[in-house]
């Protein structure tokens, strides 16, 4: 919010009739939580609504992943397989995408934990949120941040697309075929470069 915001009052004096008192007010404090309170409820509208929308995606989704799954199974032909396989990573990975969306509709939220950072990073890697791409490398760093504390789901949330971000605007370009990561701790501060 820009700028400053008052109110004015004009009163006549009582004492001399050529003369009045102007009462200025800085409203500007209350504007600011006018404006937080505007937003929050945006947010509250946006996680209901979030919420409405991945109830409505997930249910086909889930007869769509178990028909896949079947398919899969009674499948022998190796070409078909590989097809199938993908078309089943690739709906899962819209679970994935779903749930981020929730994650980050309930940024109110906050769930402190304590874990070792890299190991949340390798197990990212592992997982379905990152996406997998040939040609493009995943090199780490990792500089023994060990114990740290914070939103888990959140730090993964905003690490998992960074990293497919990259991945992304690499994919075809012609511009890099490696994403790397490095982690270090200096002085009470965990940093992350990707």
């Amino acid at each position: 919010m820009k700028g400053r915001y008052f109110s004015l009052r004009v009163f006549r004096s009582q004492h001399k009739e050529d003369r009045c008192i102007m009462v200025f007010r800085d409203l500007t404090k209350e504007k600011e939580l006018e404006e937080r309170l505007r937003i929050s409820e945006k947010l509250s509208a946006l996680g209901t609504m979030a919420g409405a929308i991945a109830h409505e995606i997930n249910n086909p989704l889930t007869a769509v992943t178990g028909y896949i799954s079947l398919l899969f199974q009674s499948e022998h032909n190796e070409i078909k397989k590989g097809q199938l396989k993908e078309a089943l990573e690739s709906a899962n990975r819209i679970k994935t995408i779903i749930k981020n969306v929730l994650t980050f509709a309930r940024t109110s939220e906050i769930s402190p934990q304590t874990f070792i950072f890299e190991d949340l990073i390798e197990n990212l890697l592992k997982g379905p949120q990152i996406k997998q791409t040939k040609g493009i490398r995943i090199v780490k760093s990792f500089g023994g941040v060990g114990n740290t504390t914070m939103d888990a789901k959140l730090i993964e949330l905003a690490i998992a697309n960074i990293i497919n971000n990259a991945i992304e605007a690499m994919e075809g370009s012609g511009k890099g075929d490696t994403v790397e990561i490095k982690t270090w701790r200096q002085g009470g501060l965990v940093n992350i470069s990707i």
